[in-house]
This record gives C-alpha cells, structure tokens and sequence, in this order.
C-alpha cells in the first residue's frame, strides 16, 4: 500500500469519525496528553493546512483553526483532510523534498507521517468520544512498520509521540501502535 492509499484511507475514517462528534463532546479528554477533542480537531485541521501548501511547493500560510462556538467543524475539517489527499496527486508532490518542524524529508515520507499522525489522533479521538475507530489491520500494520523505522529520539516529543507503554500481546494492532507512540492502551 503507498503512502498516498494509507493517507486516503485513514483520512476517509478520520472524517467519518469527525463528522460523528457531538458538540457537546468537545471538552472531552483524550488519550493525548491535555489535548481535547477540540484541540486535536483544531490541530488536525492546521496540520492539513500546513502540509498542502509543502506538497504543492508553496509558502506556508499563516494558520489558525476556526473558532468554534457550539458546533464541530466538520465541514472546515474534512475540506483541510481531504486538500492533502488531494495535494498527493499532483505531479512532484512525493518525490519533492520538503522543509519540516522535523527535519527535511521527501513528500512521500510526510505523507506517511501525516497517515500515521491522524490514525493515532482518529484513536485519540475515539477514545475521547466513545465512537469507534477501526481501521484496517494491514493500513496498520504498514503504518507501525513506518513508525518503527521512522521513530527516533526527536521524534518522541512526548506530545503526539511518546515512549512506548506496555500494551497487551493480544492488544488489536491499532491499541499496538497506540502504545508505540506512547498511550496507554
């Protein structure tokens, strides 16, 4: 599966869970760190606003999430998500190098990233709301492939990614690499 499938999948169920959340779940904890299920909503949606202009060779944009009074957005949320999707097809995005907070890499590896990034928040935001998330276990397994190589000290900010926490070994491959990237399961 290419990194561009892996990120077209996990978008897909990323937005259906989002599109799921009640308001009124917003404030909700989640497995990560103090994060709510607003701020990962909101840092979700800057995150796809920074990561299209890097795949089209453009200049970063000042981001800010919308404000939200009492509604989930959804909409702002799943037109961001899926402007990466879409950012993926366009000639040179994955063979580009481009400048991140993490280093410089190639649009293929951020893809990967980005994938890995929002199946671990779509988890998150599972966990926070009690809707499910279930992704495919081979979707999974590809992308905790990519964390194991990619994963290193600076990586383990101990935000998104932390040390590994101990995980049952019957633990679905989705509560696996949760653990991995350091939540407990």
């Amino acid at each position: 599966m290419t990194p561009p499938e892996q990120l077209a999948q996990t978008t897909a169920m990323l937005n259906r869970l989002v599109d799921r959340i009640w308001f009124g779940q917003l404030d909700s904890p989640t497995p990560c760190g103090a994060y709510t299920v607003h701020d990962l909503i909101d840092r979700i949606i800057v995150l796809a606003a920074q990561a299209t202009p890097l795949l089209c060779d453009e200049p970063l944009p000042a981001v800010t999430p919308p404000a939200v009074y009492g509604w989930v957005p959804a909409q702002e949320f799943i037109e961001a998500t899926n402007s990466v999707v879409a950012a993926t097809r366009l000639p040179g995005a994955l063979e580009r190098q481009v400048s991140t907070p993490m280093g410089p890499m190639r649009g293929d590896q951020l893809v990967q990233h980005i994938a890995l990034v929002w199946a671990v928040h779509g988890w998150d935001l599972a966990r926070g709301t009690g809707l499910p998330w279930k992704l495919d276990d081979a979707l999974v397994t590809a992308l905790g492939d990519f964390a194991r190589v990619g994963m290193c000290e600076s990586t383990r900010d101990g935000d998104t990614f932390a040390y590994p926490r101990p995980v049952a070994p019957d633990a679905t491959a989705m509560d696996q690499l949760a653990a991995f990237v350091g939540r407990d399961v």
